[in-house]
């Protein structure tokens, strides 16, 4: 398995597209048992493009509350179309 800082398996050309997505949020650790230790929540969660004349990424689907709390990673939280 590559590690995430490993960039030997990006590609990038003359002709890439990058678009810039930013995440904030809040965490909040919470002691679930003894057995499993601490969860953490992230709240106040927002999605953001930069834009630029070329966006490859039309658009965020968020949630109806935008500053939402993420406790399910199985759920999807927000969607990016492009």
């Amino acid at each position: 398995m590559i590690p995430p800082d490993d960039d030997t398996d990006d590609f990038l050309s003359d002709e890439s597209n990058i678009d810039i997505i930013t995440i904030n949020y809040s965490r909040t650790e919470v002691f679930v048992s003894r057995a499993c230790g601490y969860k953490t929540i992230y709240e106040n969660v927002t999605v953001q493009i930069e834009s630029d004349e070329d966006n490859w990424i039309e658009s965020i689907q968020p949630p109806l509350n935008s500053n939402q709390s993420v406790e399910d990673e199985t759920e999807t939280h927000f969607n990016l179309f492009h």
